[in-house]
């Protein structure tokens, strides 16, 4: 600790510990997501949320719309021992996101084909931002994805209404800022 000022009586600052680790990029990365994914016009209409519904009304789409949801799931997280003593974090992490549609009508090619549809714009939204300058992801301390894998289901979700699900896992790089 140090004084702030000349005095005795004078509030103490912390002085800042550069042998402890940096937080993770992982809350951040999720942050600048959602934020480029609200940016992009093909995502127009599509909620954006950080976690998972929790309850049959967060499953709700206004009356007669078809309903169309990305959130994010769990991660993995990995950082490179060599960093520990930096205080610097290089990071892989692989995070999971859903695309979740629901739709009117009973029509599953067409249900299938819209969650994929999404998903290719969250993709796109993701390429498009790290390839830019500047990039709101990179500002979050992501490097560049590496891998993406997908699963997706189809399937009656209410006897007047079909679902599909997109899980995809994105491996991320990041180093933390």
């Amino acid at each position: 600790l140090r004084n702030a000022g000349p005095g005795r009586g004078d509030p103490v600052e912390p002085v800042p510990d550069r042998r402890r680790l940096m937080p993770s990029a992982v809350p951040a990365t999720k942050a600048a997501i959602l934020t480029v994914l609200a940016a992009k016009a093909g995502l127009a209409g599509v909620r954006l949320e950080w976690g998972a519904p929790t309850k049959d009304e967060d499953y709700v789409a206004a009356s007669g719309q078809n309903l169309e949801l990305v959130f994010f799931g769990d991660s993995d997280e990995s950082s490179d021992s060599a960093e520990l003593g930096t205080g610097r974090r290089v990071e892989e992490y692989s995070l999971a996101m859903t695309v979740f549609v629901e739709m009117w009508g009973d029509d599953p090619q067409a249900t299938e084909e819209r969650v994929r549809a999404v998903w290719d714009e969250v993709e796109d939204a993701l390429r498009d931002d790290l390839r830019a300058a500047p990039s709101t992801l990179r500002s979050a301390g992501a490097l560049q994805f590496n891998r993406i894998t997908r699963r997706v289901s189809t399937g009656p979700s209410t006897s007047e209404k079909w679902g599909a699900r997109l899980d995809a896992t994105v491996e991320f790089q990041a180093r933390n800022v």
